[in-house]
């Protein structure tokens, strides 16, 4: 019985927003092999040192500012965007508060702030200021959606792009909850003490008028494609959604005909 009661208590802990993960490690990944690269450090908002890479691409076509999941760091994560870098557009990846070379301890409302502070970071560097795309995939997608959605530096986004992102938190912790029976009875309850206040769902309306693409694996175990189809069913046009058949979690950008149908959509929405 202890060890059940200490699970809740774990779970619980892990889904009131200090489920974070983070990693100091620092990875060798063969993969940034041939991409320039600049070391970058900003300090955020509220006065935390973060950590990022800039990726810069000769097309210049704009400029990705990358928000990854909850666990480990850019050294890992920052592989599902360097495609953008071969098709023309920077890549900027930052380390959220607490995660590889940034200061801190990860927090919800301090890891928002961080992606404020990346938005800002990007639009004082003239020659990255143009056609800014957020991109967040798992947890960086929800902290895309409610950051953006509250930004004043909203009008200098061009689009926000979200991969395998849940549409609330108590909805994610509740998908966890039911997959055990233990735990769907004695730990069902306990759900509402986690708060839900920065949930997507709650913003994504909020995101217009900038245009919005929502990816999300039809596989994906760890957070479902439905939460995904809510924050579609929420967002404002001009909005585009993208369920792949076979894919799991955050991995659905890395398809050939999933990119190409992104580069399509951004291509379209540079005149607005």
């Amino acid at each position: 019985m202890k060890k059940y009661v200490l699970f809740l208590l774990i779970f619980l802990w892990s889904c009131t927003g200090l489920f974070f993960y983070p990693d100091k490690r620092q990875y060798i990944n063969p993969n940034l092999v041939g991409y320039k690269r600049e070391d970058v450090f900003f300090k955020s908002l509220d006065g935390i040192k973060l950590h990022g890479w800039l990726f810069p691409s000769e097309s210049n076509k704009g400029t990705v500012i990358f928000l990854h999941g909850n666990a480990e760091n850019i050294g890992t994560h920052v592989n599902s965007v360097l495609w953008f870098i071969d098709r023309g557009y920077n890549v900027f990846a930052f380390d959220y508060r607490g995660y590889g070379k940034s200061e801190g301890y990860p927090t919800v409302s301090g890891i928002h702030i961080d992606a404020e502070s990346a938005i800002k970071f990007v639009l004082e560097r003239s020659e990255l200021s143009k056609n800014i795309i957020l991109f967040g995939q798992s947890l960086g997608g929800a902290v895309a959606i409610t950051t953006l959605a509250n930004s004043s530096f909203k009008n200098n986004v061009k689009c926000l792009i979200v991969e395998s992102t849940f549409s609330s938190y108590r909805g994610v912790a509740k998908d966890k909850i039911e997959k055990n029976f233990f735990t769907k009875i004695f730990g069902y309850p306990l759900v509402y003490l986690i708060n839900d206040y920065y949930s997507p769902e709650k913003f994504v309306k909020m995101v217009s008028p900038v245009p919005i693409i929502i990816l999300h694996g039809k596989e994906d175990k760890i957070v479902e494609s439905y939460h995904s189809k809510i924050l579609y069913e929420k967002a404002l046009e001009p909005k585009m959604i993208i369920l792949k058949e076979d894919a799991k979690h955050i991995n659905v950008s890395r398809y050939r005909d999933v990119r190409e149908k992104i580069l399509i959509f951004l291509n379209d929405i540079k005149g607005h």
